[in-house]
Formats: structure tokens, sequence, C-alpha cells
């Protein structure tokens, strides 16, 4: 069954210069469960083109905790965070690819009848260098 949900994000950069930025979003997706794994779908924009991005986040509630989002459009992309995991992936936009990759420190996800809470803090590199620490929290909760 979909359910439609309202989706929050919020993602913490704490880059290698000693500055720290903040980024929050609102969404309107969809939740649901195929074969025991959990999804949510919404679309969001690319920030400088304006183009759609369909968004795919999906979990397992059991361990080894794993989220994976994939990124869809404007930008293409498929990062995994899994505790202790090194992910590779290419970051494809309109301008061109970027080799990401992600050394995710923890996961967690916590879930009730009403929505639920997924995070993940990550190191992250761009085509080698390191960015920064992120720090990604999605909280949904169901609207019907």
């Amino acid at each position: 069954m979909m359910r439609v949900t309202d989706i929050t994000i919020k993602t913490i950069i704490d880059y290698e210069n000693q500055d720290r930025e903040q980024i929050n979003e609102c969404h309107r997706g969809n939740f649901y469960i195929r074969d025991n794994t959990q999804y949510l779908e919404y679309q969001e924009t690319e920030a400088d083109t304006k183009q759609p991005i369909m968004t795919t986040v999906s979990w397992l509630n059991q361990e080894p905790l794993e989220i994976t989002v994939i990124r869809t459009g404007a930008v293409n992309a498929k990062n995994v965070f899994r505790q202790e995991l090194i992910d590779f992936c290419r970051y494809q936009t309109q301008v061109g690819a970027l080799a990401i990759e992600t050394e995710t420190e923890s996961v967690e996800v916590s879930t009730n009848q009403c929505g639920g809470k997924l995070r993940a803090a990550y190191n992250l590199k761009i085509n080698g260098e390191q960015v920064g620490s992120y720090q990604l929290t999605i909280n949904y909760k169901f609207s019907e």
C-alpha cells in the first residue's frame, strides 16, 4: 500500500575549512513497502537549472542497517550508506560527472505507525579530495 508522506530533510555539512552549512528541504512524496524493503519517493528540483530530480530512498529495518539513495533526472547518482562502508559512485549532472566517495560512520533507522527517521553520518570526497563531514537526516510522516 502506498501512503502519501510529508518528508523533511536536513543536511549538516562541516567543511574541511571549518565552515558549517545546514540545508533544509521539505517534500511531499510516497512511502511503500515491497519485499520487506521500505521506500520513500519524492521529486526535488536541481538548484541551478530548476530541472526535476526523482529521488528514491530505500532501507531494510534490520542489521546491518543500510540506506540507499537513488537520484534520476537532472542528477543521476546512487549512494549507499552502511556503517564502515566506503561507497564509490558517479554523480552525473548535465554539466558533467564527478567521482563521489562516501565513508559512512553511522546509520540509524527508527520507525513507528506515524512515520520514521533515517540518519546517516559520513565523510565525502569529490574526485579524490576531502570535502567535509555530512549528517543527513530524513524525517517522514504519513499524511493520511
